[in-house]
C-alpha cells in the first residue's frame, strides 16, 4: 500500500513539473494540434484510398481498419506520454549515460526502475490520447459486433498485455545502451511500430507471422483492436498475457544486469 502511495505521489509531482514546463511555451499547444490533425488526416486518408476501390481486405473493412489506426494512436500516445520520454532520457542522445548524470539517478531514494520509467512526461500528448479515443469510439459504433461482458474482459486483458509488452520491449532496448552506448534500437523499433497502423492480418503470411510472434506489433496493436470488436481469438489474447508477463520479468532482470555494466562518471 505504501508503495502504491509512493507511485501516485511521484506521478503527481513529475506530471505537475512537466506540465509547468510545457505551458510556459504556449505556441507548442498550437503546434501539437496541427501535428495531430495532419497525422490523423494522413492516417485516415491512406485508409480511404485503400478502400476507395474495395470494400474489404482480408475481412477488414474501412471502419474496422480505422479502429486499428485509432488503437495504434492510443498506444503510441501512452508511450509518448511518459514511457518514451522517461526511458529516452537515459539512452537517447545527450541522455544520462552520455553525460554521466545516471550517477545521480542511482542515488535517488526510490527504486531506480520506477524512477526512470515515470520521471519525464509530455502532457500535451494528452491531446493525441483524446483524439485517438474519439477515433476508436467512432469506429466502434460503426462496426457491428456482439460486444458483451466477456468481450470487455478479453479487451481489458488484451490492452493490459499490450502495454506490458510495449513497456518491456522499451526497457530492454533502453538497457542495451549500458552495453553499447551508440545503439539506435529505439529509433528502429519506433519505425517498425509504424506497421501497426494497419491490421497485421492484411499483410502476407510471412510478415504477419513476424509482426505477431517475433516483433509483437500485432500483440501490441491489432489484437486489442480485434478484442474491442469481439473478433479476437481468445487463445491469442491469453498467449499475449503470458508473453507480456514473461517479457516483463525478462526486461526487469536484463535491466538489473545492465546496470552492473554502468561505469560511474566519477570513477
Amino acid at each position: 500500500m505504501r508503495y502504491i502511495k509512493l507511485i501516485k505521489r511521484l506521478i503527481y509531482v513529475f506530471f505537475k513539473t512537466s506540465l509547468q514546463q510545457d505551458i510556459s511555451f504556449r505556441f507548442d499547444f498550437i503546434v501539437r494540434l496541427i501535428n495531430t490533425a495532419i497525422s490523423l488526416a494522413a492516417g485516415i486518408g491512406a485508409i480511404a484510398i485503400i478502400f476507395s476501390k474495395t470494400h474489404s481486405v482480408n475481412g477488414w473493412d474501412f471502419y474496422s481498419t480505422m479502429a486499428v489506426t485509432g488503437m495504434f494512436m492510443f498506444i503510441q500516445s501512452l508511450k509518448n506520454l511518459f514511457i518514451g520520454p522517461s526511458l529516452d532520457s537515459i539512452a537517447g542522445l545527450g541522455g544520462e549515460l552520455w553525460t554521466g548524470g545516471f550517477d545521480f539517478t542511482l542515488l535517488k531514494p526510490v527504486p531506480t526502475q520506477l524512477y526512470i520509467s515515470i520521471r519525464n512526461w509530455a502532457p500535451l500528448t494528452l491531446i493525441d490520447l483524446v483524439i485517438s479515443l474519439i477515433v476508436i469510439i467512432y469506429s466502434f459504433v460503426h462496426v457491428y459486433s456482439d460486444f458483451s461482458i466477456n468481450s470487455l474482459l478479453i479487451f481489458i486483458i488484451a490492452i493490459f498485455s499490450s502495454l506490458i509488452i510495449l513497456y518491456s520491449i522499451l526497457l530492454i532496448l533502453s538497457s542495451l545502451a549500458f552495453w553499447y552506448l551508440g545503439t539506435p534500437v529505439l529509433w528502429i523499433f519506433n519505425s517498425v511500430m509504424e506497421t501497426g497502423r494497419y491490421p497485421v492480418r492484411v499483410y502476407p503470411f510471412v510478415f504477419r507471422f513476424i509482426l505477431t510472434w517475433i516483433i509483437p506489433v500485432g500483440l501490441i496493436v491489432s489484437i486489442p483492436a480485434e478484442a474491442l470488436m469481439a473478433k479476437a481469438d481468445v487463445h491469442e489474447v491469453l498467449f499475449g498475457l503470458v508473453f507480456g508477463i514473461v517479457s516483463y520479468i525478462a526486461a526487469v532482470l536484463f535491466f538489473k544486469l545492465s546496470i552492473k555494466k554502468y561505469s560511474s562518471a566519477s570513477s
